[in-house]
């Protein structure tokens, strides 16, 4: 049948209910309760919490209509009600099995056909649409499901009927005070009131003048629906594996396929879940968030997510979306378009994919997904990024351009990058970012800033990052290096890691089997092997302690290849490149400590263009050449940063900012800011040049006040 709507003369939708074993057949509202929603209706109706439109369903509702109260079969979730399909056609059976089905899906409630008298007893052969049950106190003895054959012509009207008929066989009521017939002015009494929260509702999305949903016929229970019946039966467990909702299909059922003119609520257990509706070329909301409203396929407001329902993944397609995550750890796709992304809570990740897109990472570590590969890319640093931490990274072949914040990381092709890598590199290749500056400076997403040089004992300790499932950041490494060279131990180092709160986030209360698992996923990136697995539980078992289980993995060959690889963080060298704790950072990029740095040019690596990147950062630095003055030609960039080039030899150019010290083979030269120049000055009072070490110390004193 056509999938549009279908107007339906309200005096066709009855629905009449049995209380104390008293068969009422009202087919309108009538009474204190309707007068009082009446007069009601003179002003802006007020809000219902999910709970108390729940508990109108199961209670207030009975109250209201009859005086009653609620009431309910004696049966649990995971239990089975007989049903009694007989009296019915073969197209209408089918029909009330899914209707069925779908409340088996939110409620545990398992049913059972059967020829002989059942609990539900089904029939078509009356005119118009009712249920109506016996029952004594709260407990239901049998209810009875009319829906007249000749509805069949309501099409997708004629399968809500079946899910609302259901829904008071199992003991609810109505969304609002009214039976038979209402209209949202005169009868509603609070703005939720329509079948976007409830398929118990007489008022469609578009009746009701508060809601922004579009209109769809209802497949399943809704929000307030499934609430209601839990609260009755106890939650059901339905789809725990990993399922995919989307819109693929031309017919509905009740698992995971739904068709765009309906309006449906999602309920899942459990597994990794996904909702993927990249066919959709138009613009698209998906929001995760439990017990939220997502518009997909061109619809409003269509697609709900129940109370617990945790779906982790969201894929969108052409359009310009808006992808909103949970608390868990979200998977994002936006496809094509110029995409807003807000991860939420949880370690996600987020892909925008092309166009200029918005990534939000919120709380947690999150990743900004890249296709292509890092030397595609290029970012900005501005004051955007000093001031509020958010990152612009342009796509060098489309001119996109994304602005990323809260995001932790970024992952290419051929590389990842860590924000802290970037900002280390931006420092030491740019010195430091005035804040009221309106400069932009750019770095390329390249393989030169791909290692940290380091010795073999530096190594180690920042291979303990590996822990925590991620390189190193800058100033954290740098304190724990410093702490190693003032004499902390390997070990001591090892157990702050493990006692840290990033530590104990990722290890503590595991067993010790859990334990194993854990650092086969964070330190190697993959599946433990059973034989491994068990080897590493058994010396656990056996009182070795989950310190030195955690050494053997770090100090594995599997760890250092990923570690010290072409796509690894760590590069060795035979020495510090830099004395006083300093490292060398990738190719053609270095930087200084607070200290008093040295670095010759025989230590450096030059980048592709032979070129390096050097900052002294605090302290008195100096950059030891190696041959006389005459051999290179200093300038200034606009940057503030000198340009020292060879003028002989193999080319090499030397981007130096910090330095206050350029050693020749033949003579020095210093570089000061007007105050340090005053104390350089002070040496002609004994008739000869400043040297370095006098020269360090007074501008030391200097420098402290």
């Amino acid at each position: 049948m056509n999938l549009a709507r279908h107007p339906l003369p309200r005096s066709f939708y009855m629905c009449s209910m049995c209380d104390a074993l008293t068969q009422l057949w009202d087919e309108g509202a009538t009474g204190q309760g309707a007068a009082k929603q009446t007069a009601t209706n003179q002003a802006a109706l007020g809000h219902l919490t999910l709970d108390q439109q729940a508990n109108y369903l199961t209670d207030g509702y009975w109250h209201d209509a009859y005086g009653g109260s609620q009431h309910h079969f004696d049966v649990h979730a995971g239990g089975s009600l007989t049903v009694n399909l007989a009296s019915l056609s073969a197209s209408a059976q089918v029909v009330a099995r899914y209707a069925l089905q779908t409340w088996t899906n939110v409620s545990g409630l398992n049913f059972v056909e059967t020829t002989a008298a059942a609990a539900i007893n089904f029939s078509e052969q009356k005119s118009g649409a009712y249920s109506n049950s016996n029952y004594a106190g709260s407990i239901i003895s049998d209810s009875s499901v009319n829906i007249a054959s000749d509805w069949v012509k309501y099409g997708l009207y004629y399968q809500q009927t079946y899910i609302h008929e259901i829904g008071h066989a199992l003991g609810l009521g109505h969304a609002g005070n009214y039976n038979g017939s209402a209209t949202f002015p005169n009868n509603a009494f609070y703005q939720e009131d329509s079948w976007k929260y409830s398929v118990m509702s007489y008022f469609s999305q578009d009746e009701n003048t508060y809601s922004n949903a579009s209109f769809g016929y209802v497949a399943t229970p809704m929000l307030a629906d499934i609430v209601a019946i839990q609260s009755l039966y106890g939650t059901a467990v339905t789809r725990t594996g990993d399922n995919t909702y989307s819109f693929n299909k031309t017919s509905i059922n009740t698992g995971t396929d739904f068709v765009p003119s309906l309006v449906a609520t999602i309920y899942d257990s459990g597994g990794n879940d996904t909702i993927n509706v990249s066919t959709y070329a138009g613009a698209q909301t998906v929001d995760l968030r439990s017990e939220a409203f997502s518009s997909l396929y061109g619809g409003l407001s269509n697609i709900a997510i129940a109370r617990g329902t945790v779906i982790e993944n969201a894929i969108t397609g052409a359009g310009a979306d808006t992808l909103i995550g949970n608390a868990s750890d979200n998977f994002l796709n936006a496809n094509a378009g110029n995409d807003q992304l807000q991860g939420g809570d949880g370690n996600d990740r987020l892909m925008g994919g092309a166009g200029s897109d918005v990534l939000n990472g919120g709380n947690g570590i999150d990743t900004a997904l890249y296709t292509e590969a890092g030397a595609r890319y290029f970012a900005t640093y501005d004051t955007a990024l000093v001031r509020n931490a958010t990152l612009s990274v342009h796509d060098a072949q489309t001119s996109d351009v994304d602005t990323l914040s809260s995001v932790e990381r970024l992952s290419f092709s051929d590389r990842n990058a860590s924000l802290d890598e970037l900002l280390m590199a931006f420092h030491s290749r740019y010195g430091a970012f005035n804040a009221e500056s309106d400069a932009t400076v750019s770095l390329s997403f390249s393989t030169d800033l791909h290692h940290i040089a380091l010795t073999e004992d530096q190594a180690d300790i920042a291979r303990l990052y590996s822990l925590f499932g991620r390189t190193p950041d800058y100033q954290g490494l740098k304190n724990w290096l410093t702490q190693q060279a003032i004499g902390s131990s390997y070990a001591e180092i090892r157990d702050g890691f493990l006692n840290s709160i990033e530590g104990m986030q990722h290890y503590s209360g595991l067993g010790d089997r859990d334990f194993v698992l854990d650092l086969y996923q964070t330190v190697l990136h993959r599946t433990g092997e059973e034989s491994g697995v068990s080897s590493w539980n058994t010396l656990l078992q056996a009182g070795v302690s989950r310190a030195a289980v955690a050494d053997g993995f770090l100090n594995s060959r599997e760890s250092r290849d990923l570690s010290e690889g072409e796509t690894g963080f760590i590069r060795i060298v035979a020495h510090n490149a830099w004395n006083n704790l300093d490292m060398v950072v990738g190719k053609g990029v270095a930087t200084g400590t607070a200290g008093d740095d040295q670095i010759s040019e025989q230590e450096v690596r030059l980048d592709s263009n032979a070129v390096s990147h050097l900052a002294g950062n605090a302290g008195i630095d100096t950059f030891i050449f190696n041959d006389a003055a005459s051999a290179y030609t200093i300038s200034a960039l606009d940057t503030g940063t000198l340009s020292v080039s060879r003028s002989t030899g193999a080319a090499a150019k030397f981007e130096l900012s910090g330095f206050n010290v350029l050693d020749f083979a033949d003579r020095e030269l210093f570089v000061l800011d007007s105050a340090q120049a005053n104390i350089g000055r002070l040496y002609t009072i004994l008739d000869r040049a400043p040297d370095i070490e006098g020269l360090k110390f007074w501008l030391s004193h200097g420098a402290a006040g």
